[in-house]
């Protein structure tokens, strides 16, 4: 079967002519994204587009263009399958992940990008995490607190540690919620899921995305097939007080699942506030501070809490195996 030498401006002006109706030209490629889909070895990124183009070819010949659309669908679900999601971590930019940037004084010595790290003590209860990972076992760890807390810088010093067979995916492309529906489902070994900003992704706008998005964490965080993963997520108080908030008899229940994924037979541990340099601590004893939450197969164990003299608002840190 041939369809010929058609230009590139022909595919694009064929695709256009057709049908808005048509069943198996759902995708509307632009000229680049035609030339990409026949000459980049890179998987083409949506799979409208490459079943659009191969239908229209297939026209040319008058030859069964259902059959060879359902073949272009199914060859390109088998690689993306096989083509992991999210980037190699060594060549992540950690301000791409929304880690805070060093904060400059006009007429001060230029800083590096990040500002200096002091590991806290629920670093090493996050490097605990990701060695269990390391080990084979899927994990996840939300980090509760206030805008500037530290959270997202902590999930990233705990990734460093990960080998270079783990990858980091981010979804935030259409949108974060829908990005992370779509290619959930997609998720395999050696992946860390990255949810900064959890609240976008379990309690989003348009219902019901965030409780969809829920039940696929829950899936794969009990599939062994598909692990090791780890989920890192950040997320504010008020955000995830709502997401726990239990539902009044016989009323809705909007955050079920978010609720069941963030509940596993937690216990509270004592977390330390901090974690760049320049921050001075003392003990003490308050309702709000810091804690990690734990789940079967994690052993926590008590560490002081502290607050800054500042009046900065504190975080928290939970986890779950």
């Amino acid at each position: 079967m041939t369809a010929g030498e058609p230009t590139l401006d022909e595919m694009t002006e064929a695709i256009l002519a057709t049908d808005p109706e048509d069943a198996l030209v759902k995708g509307a490629p632009s000229r680049d994204t035609i030339r990409r889909i026949i000459g980049s070895p890179d998987l083409p990124a949506k799979q409208a587009d490459v079943v659009s183009l191969i239908a229209v070819l297939t026209r040319r010949v008058a030859e069964d263009d259902s059959a060879a659309a359902k073949r272009a669908a199914q060859l390109w679900t088998t690689v993306r399958l096989q083509e992991p999601l999210g980037l190699d971590i060594a060549d992540l930019n950690p301000l791409d992940l929304e880690v805070h940037r060093s904060i400059e004084i006009p007429g001060t010595t230029r800083l590096p990008p990040l500002p200096a790290y002091v590991a806290r003590k629920h670093d090493s209860l996050l490097l605990r995490v990701v060695e269990e990972a390391m080990a084979g076992s899927s994990r996840m760890v939300m980090l509760v607190g206030g805008s500037s807390t530290g959270k997202t810088r902590a999930c990233w010093e705990a990734v460093q540690r990960l080998p270079e067979s783990w990858r980091l995916w981010h979804p935030i492309d259409p949108g974060r919620p829908e990005a992370a529906l779509e290619e959930l489902r997609n998720v395999g070994p050696h992946t860390v899921v990255w949810l900064n900003e959890s609240q976008y992704y379990l309690m989003p706008e348009r219902e019901p995305l965030g409780e969809l998005i829920a039940a696929g964490l829950r899936t794969l965080l009990g599939d062994p097939s598909r692990g090791p993963v780890l989920v890192l997520g950040t997320i504010w108080p008020e955000y995830y007080e709502r997401l726990m908030e239990e539902p009044r008899p016989h009323g809705p229940d909007p955050h079920a699942q978010a609720r069941k994924l963030l509940s596993r037979n937690s216990s509270p541990t004592q977390l330390q506030r901090g974690g760049t340099t320049g921050h001075q601590f003392v003990p003490c004893r308050s309702a709000n501070s810091l804690r990690i939450e734990t789940c079967p197969g994690w052993h926590a164990h008590p560490i002081p809490c502290w607050r800054p003299r500042a009046s900065e608002p504190l975080s928290a840190c939970h986890a779950w195996s």
